[in-house]
């Protein structure tokens, strides 16, 4: 059973063009204050943030958890509108700065604690695990940027066989299905962008079924070449014409595809449904197979290219992810000489005190 009180989202992803975030938004989110935290590997960052989450659940808060598309197994943040309070890791290669600092926005150094004599030791060793890291997340990225090649050649090949008049009917009928009793607004509604999915060292994560349980879900079935990113930003420009607030959710693969959109005050949720992420016929208020508007006779005579991009495709992606692996267990070796070097008794007291003024606010 989902809960209903926990999202887990990416605000960055290892996409086709390299990492992508959309981390800066977070310093406009009012009434929230922002903490942004700083230090180096393993100095406990995703620790802080995890208690925080604890301390708002337990209040019993709707919060969004901020996975890492570095690391499966640690945080980046955590949302909490009610609570008006935000938690993120604003270190590489998701730095953040403070935009109203000390009225609003505030600096976390947990790097205050640890031994930089200690460090300076390890200063060589660090420097050329650094480097070795970065060798594989530019091997991941290649792979993933080969992969968006292969992907452009299927986009191009089923584009082909879409017949325009049948999308633009589809778009229209849907768009008044959705907002047919509804009117422009002199208020202009606002957007906030995040990825359900991540290609990440453990494989793809995510999960989209989870953050549009309990809502009013127009599924959009699709399959590999395919993406439905125009309706959608039509859809969301509509909604936000009639002053309604949306939540972009843009493909952990290419950024720049519109891959879900939720509009929280409607209790509506318009999703791409596909082998990589399928929402079931029972977790959707109503499926729209777009295979509908494509002609089979175009799609024919290319059938056998386009499995042999399917198989490029996710060759290459399990390539990316063997190659960010390799970068995550470069990261641990860091995280062991920073760890090292960490007054951990006086960074819980520290946190501990932090975390009870930020909670209680």
């Amino acid at each position: 059973m989902a809960n209903y009180n926990k999202r887990h989202i990416y605000l960055g992803g290892n996409t086709r063009t390299g990492f992508v975030g959309f981390y800066n938004q977070l310093t406009q989110i009012d009434p929230c204050n922002l903490y942004i935290l700083k230090g180096g590997p393993g100095t406990g960052k995703s620790t802080f943030i995890k208690k925080v989450i604890g301390e708002l659940d337990s209040m019993g808060y709707q919060i969004d958890i901020v996975h890492c598309s570095g690391d499966p197994d640690s945080l980046d943040g955590v949302i909490c509108p009610n609570a008006r309070v935000i938690v993120v890791d604003g270190t590489a290669p998701h730095s953040l700065d403070p935009y109203c600092a000390g009225a609003r926005d505030n600096i976390i150094n947990l790097g205050d604690f640890w031994d930089c004599e200690k460090l300076q030791v390890y200063k060589d060793n660090i420097a050329s695990i650094m480097f070795d890291k970065q060798v594989y997340y530019n091997r991941a990225y290649s792979y993933l940027a080969a992969a968006g090649q292969i992907y452009d050649d299927s986009n191009y090949i089923v584009n082909i066989a879409m017949d325009d008049e049948k999308v633009n009917q589809f778009t229209s009928e849907l768009s008044d299905e959705i907002f047919g009793s509804f009117h422009e607004s002199s208020i202009h509604g606002t957007d906030y962008s995040f990825f359900a999915t991540s290609i990440t060292p453990g494989g793809r994560r995510g999960d989209i079924a989870g953050l549009v349980a309990g809502y009013k879900t127009y599924s959009i079935k699709t399959f590999y070449g395919i993406n439905v990113s125009a309706i959608l930003e039509l859809l969301r420009n509509r909604a936000l014409c009639y002053g309604f607030n949306t939540q972009s959710i843009y493909c952990g693969f290419d950024a720049s595809v519109l891959e879900h959109l939720i509009i929280p005050e409607l209790g509506i949720a318009i999703v791409t449904s596909n082998s990589y992420h399928a929402i079931d016929a029972t977790d959707s208020y109503y499926d729209y197979p777009i295979d509908n508007l494509l002609c089979d006779c175009a799609l024919y005579s290319v059938k056998d290219d386009l499995k042999y991009n399917v198989n490029r495709f996710d060759e290459l992606i399990d390539r990316a992810i063997r190659a960010l692996n390799r970068a995550r267990i470069m990261h641990a070796e860091i995280e062991k000489i920073y760890y090292s070097a960490m007054d951990f008794h006086r960074l819980n007291i520290y946190c501990d005190s932090v975390i009870k003024q930020i909670v209680n606010k």
